[in-house]
């Protein structure tokens, strides 16, 4: 060996049940509190995730980091509760949204997911217009009241998700019409229109995420 040389390190995976969290998990001024978060598949016989706490600050930016199939996705939709349109999922433990459980009973999904909006991974444009997928939710969630006001917000959500210039001259045309990454951005303007609190990304491509540095604005 070299006299300079730096010591090898050994590299052995450590034991699933042993392995502890690095770090703090816990913030002073969370936006959302999760504790002890288990999720299930199968009616119960497929455990995804297993007793996940974690805070997530207000205002905070967390990226979630590991191999496919890990459960990045399933714990991600436990957040707006988007697991309760899968069959035979279960989930266990506590989610707090502003200090109020998000799963006990009195909570109404529909609010709760324009608070808490959600881009997949597979961009889903509805079958409308450019202008009416933008529109759509802001009109059911009562945030317009006019055609001006309509107008607006679709031009303002378009310009934040960096494809209004794309589209502008063509908003009456089909959603579904516009290529894979114009779709994915089309389908953040939707999610940012409603004013979400807390926005969920599901392994959405760079460029999409940050629309300047990628030159699309």
């Amino acid at each position: 060996m070299e006299k300079n040389a730096a010591p090898k390190r050994s590299h052995r995976l450590v034991p699933k049940d042993n392995r502890n969290t690095v770090g703090e998990n816990q913030v002073d001024n969370f936006k959302m509190r999760c504790e002890q978060v288990s999720v299930f598949y199968d009616n119960g016989a497929t455990k995804a995730i297993n007793s996940v706490s974690l805070d997530i600050g207000d205002n905070e930016v967390i990226a979630m980091i590991g191999p496919s199939g890990c459960g990045k996705s399933t714990f991600i939709r436990c957040l707006n509760r988007m697991n309760d349109t899968i069959e035979g999922c279960k989930v266990d433990g506590r989610i707090y949204l502003d200090g109020k459980n998000i799963y006990d009973k009195d909570v109404d999904v529909v609010p709760l997911r324009a608070r808490v909006g959600m881009v997949f991974q597979k961009p889903n444009p509805f079958p409308k217009s450019i202008f009416d997928n933008v529109a759509y939710a802001p009109r059911i969630h009562g945030l317009v009241t006019n055609k001006s006001e309509t107008e607006e917000l679709v031009e303002k959500s378009l310009v934040r998700a960096g494809l209004w210039n794309e589209v502008k001259d063509r908003l009456n045309q089909p959603g579904t019409g516009l290529s894979g990454g114009q779709q994915q951005r089309l389908c953040i303007a939707r999610t940012i229109a409603v004013n979400p609190e807390v926005i969920l990304a599901d392994r959405t491509p760079a460029g999409v995420r940050d629309p300047i540095a990628s030159g699309h604005y």
